[in-house]
């Protein structure tokens, strides 16, 4: 993440009006095709998180069970837009003047079921925030990336499919050959950076909630994907209630690191396993050979790793309350200097 003066040369406007849209310049950045030095995103229109429910308890109405799904749809883009504007997802951060501008209004049509939450001027003030945050190419995979999650179709139906094809369930979704084009082009955005994979896993989360909340006889479509009770049933599972300790010993890219702290000092991590970005803190007990690698790693710019041993807490997929008890000089033959 490149910071960028506020009163450099004047951001190009770039609209999205549609999906089409958005894939167009995703790859377009994915590519390193020419973009220019300072974008804008301005998101017109689209996206959009739909979900339409048929039933005997969906007709013009908002059964209580759906409201927590909704709500962790507005906590994701909370988290995305901490992660942008203040450099953490600690929710915290989240002020109320943030929190009127990314609030979701979601519109129920009369005498139906169908449920609308409009995304695109949200993501167009988490556009603006970022503009001095990110270079171009960063802050187009990073929009572009989550407003395919929320509003798009192909990454919706390819989280669904692979669920069917975990529980070899007999009708499968089927995806078409531009879908799984598309689906390569989202794989290397999620690659490029690892935040859009932490909007898809948040997702999906939110997906397995709504799917949930169907009743024998109900019927849903979102996204792309039209299924009944019994078809989400075969594919939903039950949210981890609790937290689960994590003792990690594999090689990490350092990020960042926050000296400030008189007890130690604080990175910010990269996981080279799955791209999971964390907070780890670094105790002053710990030997200066050791703090001395992890300094190094860090100053490489991330073209040399280190091996860390960590004590931490895993929860829905998140990594926090990090110590950092070990490190070692881990091989840097294959280690590649990240973009």
């Amino acid at each position: 993440m490149t910071k960028r003066s506020e009163n450099s040369i004047p951001a190009q406007l770039i609209y999205i009006r549609s999906d089409e849209d958005a894939w167009r310049y995703l790859k377009a950045a994915i590519n390193n095709e020419k973009l220019p030095e300072r974008v804008q995103l301005i998101f017109d229109g689209w996206p959009s998180f739909k979900v339409k429910v048929k039933g005997k308890d969906w007709n013009g109405t908002v059964p209580t069970r759906v409201m927590s799904p909704l709500l962790d749809l507005q906590k994701d883009l909370h988290r995305l837009f901490a992660q942008i504007n203040y450099g953490t997802e600690d929710l915290r951060k989240i002020n109320d003047q943030d929190k009127d501008i990314l609030e979701l209004i979601v519109s129920v049509k009369k005498g139906s079921s169908d449920y609308d939450a409009p995304i695109d001027a949200q993501l167009t003030e988490l556009g603006k925030r970022a503009i001095d945050k990110m270079d171009s190419k960063h802050l187009m995979i990073t929009l572009l990336g989550a407003a395919l999650v929320w509003g798009g179709v192909e990454v919706s139906k390819s989280l669904i499919a692979s669920k069917q094809a975990e529980k070899n369930v007999e009708q499968t979704i089927e995806l078409s050959k531009q879908e799984t084009e598309r689906l390569k082009i989202f794989a290397k955005a999620v690659e490029q950076r690892p935040v859009v994979g932490s909007v898809r896993s948040d997702f999906e989360v939110t997906q397995n909630k709504i799917l949930k909340t169907l009743k024998p006889g109900d019927e849903i479509g979102t996204q792309g994907v039209t299924l009944n009770s019994t078809q989400a049933a075969a594919i939903t599972h039950n949210e981890r209630s609790g937290s689960k300790d994590l003792n990690l010993d594999e090689d990490f890219y350092v990020l960042a690191n926050d000296a400030s702290r008189a007890t130690g000092f604080r990175i910010k991590l990269h996981r080279l396993a799955d791209g999971k970005q964390f907070l780890a803190d670094v105790p002053i007990e710990l030997s200066q050979d050791e703090q001395s690698l992890i300094q190094a790693a860090e100053w490489s710019r991330s073209s040399r790793r280190v091996r860390l041993q960590i004590q931490a807490v895993e929860r829905h997929g998140r990594i926090s309350q990090a110590t950092v008890y070990g490190a070692q000089q881990s091989d840097n033959k294959l280690a590649q200097k990240k973009s």
